[in-house]
């Protein structure tokens, strides 16, 4: 994505009580492109950030119902991720430097500096959030690898010890060669499946690719029931297209990401409980609906990370409603 594109995804809210200094930054940052939220005072702008994802925060040290300080210290026992550029009016009055180590501040800016100045510390904020995301869509990529092998390793365990006891029972089946038959071709299947898995989830990443979306689900499935299986969660899949049988786009990131959410999601889960997954469409998107009653028990950190790396997806946006998280990947109109 161009560097236009990014910011349109990245969400930052600006902390302010000076109401003019507020109007009159959010105005220059919108007409630059930016996606800017305001507020008014430390109150709010908690409720607004526990509420939403928001990448970067312009905070206001002194204000006079929360401290900046105040702000931040709440906010860090939630969201560990942010960029925060904690902002002063003060010429010469900077924050500690103890502080702005002990609650992981990014930054200060000098309001007397300039906009000018401000829009680099922004532009720096952006080149983090980007180099965050890359960093925690590798650790997704490489958490669902580990777990794909071992979803493989288990399966071939399965289709050995199939083939053991066929072979153990060859004398028995001597004259039943339909049902040798039927042993082996399921052992075969097996091994066809897993060469189709390996297949689909070491292509590229780097670049749009098309994924059956049996190919798809078949990935993400592998994973979901192996972790299903060791929490005794009962994982539902379904796909229910309308339009077409394969999904267009950044793919591979996608599936990664499904699968961290998943996982989070049957973690999450007790015994006995349903996690269901389905995959849909429409004339404009896909829809990949992942469905729990447990979805509120996640660890918000981890579901702040997913947002993050959701945002920095071409095309990819996330909907949060009542037991259900949906992704939707917008078809290209090239597509």
């Amino acid at each position: 994505m161009t560097y236009q594109d990014i910011i349109k995804n990245i969400k930052i809210l600006l902390v302010d009580d000076d109401v003019d200094y507020l109007n009159m930054t959010s105005t220059f940052f919108k007409q630059m492109g930016y996606n800017v939220d305001i507020a008014e005072n430390g109150t709010k702008a908690l409720e607004m950030l526990s509420k939403n994802n928001y990448q970067i925060l312009l905070l206001d040290f002194y204000m006079p119902d929360m401290t900046g300080e105040d702000v931040i210290t709440k906010l860090r026992k939630f969201n560990q991720e942010i960029i925060i550029i904690l902002q002063t009016g003060f010429s010469g009055q900077n924050p500690p430097a103890e502080m702005l180590k002990k609650l992981n501040i990014q930054n200060y800016f000098d309001k007397t500096e300039g906009i000018s100045r401000l829009e680099l510390e922004v532009i720096s904020a952006v080149r983090i959030v980007v180099q965050q995301n890359k960093i925690e869509l590798t650790k997704y990529k490489n958490s669902a690898m580990g777990d794909l092998m071992t979803s493989i390793a288990e399966e071939i365990k399965q289709v050995l010890l199939s083939v053991s006891a066929s072979i153990e029972t060859v004398g028995i089946l001597m004259n039943n060669t339909e049902k040798m038959e039927k042993i082996f071709e399921k052992n075969k299947e097996s091994l066809e499946n897993l060469d189709k898995i390996l297949t689909s989830i070491l292509s590229s990443s780097n670049s749009e690719n098309v994924l059956y979306a049996n190919d798809f689900m078949t990935v993400v499935s592998a994973i979901a029931n192996n972790i299903a299986k060791k929490k005794n969660v009962i994982f539902n899949s379904k796909i229910a297209l309308k339009d077409s049988k394969y999904i267009v786009g950044l793919v591979n990131d996608i599936v990664f990401i499904n699968c961290a959410i998943l996982k989070e999601v049957i973690l999450a889960s007790n015994a006995n409980d349903n996690v269901d997954f389905v995959i849909t469409d429409d004339e404009e998107s896909w829809y990949f609906s992942i469905t729990s009653s447990n979805i509120d028990s996640i660890d918000k950190t981890k579901l702040v990370n997913v947002n993050n790396v959701i945002t920095a997806i071409k095309n990819l946006d996330a909907d949060y409603s009542d037991n259900c998280i949906t992704l939707k990947l917008k078809k290209d109109d090239k597509q």
